[in-house]
């Protein structure tokens, strides 16, 4: 991976080294920062968890958050809150608990 960013003259300085304990401990850190926040902030997260606690909830899926705002918690729970209020926005109820995908 180094090689090829350096032949294509990426410089990627933001990577994080996971290990599997560190990638449980963020998801923790995450549902646990999550629940701590207002109700009226999340109230299209809370109606999805309530859907599908299994979709919601999965460690896979926290992780894509998390990845993108490279593990920093406070960002994730927000992006993650806010990707469900537009998700029902854009999508309605029906898809809130469910992967979007081109038909």
């Amino acid at each position: 991976e180094d090689v090829y960013e350096e032949i294509h003259g990426i410089q990627n300085t933001n990577t994080i080294k996971e290990s599997p304990e560190m990638i449980v401990r963020a998801v923790a850190d995450l549902q646990e920062y999550i629940d701590k926040m207002k109700p009226n902030k999340k109230k299209a997260y809370e109606l999805a968890r309530l859907m599908s606690p299994r979709f919601v909830e999965d460690k896979d899926f926290m992780l894509m958050f998390l990845r993108a705002d490279l593990f920093d918690v406070a960002k994730t729970a927000t992006r993650l809150v806010n990707s469900f209020q537009l998700k029902l926005e854009l999508f309605g109820i029906d898809k809130l608990a469910k992967h979007i995908t081109w038909e």
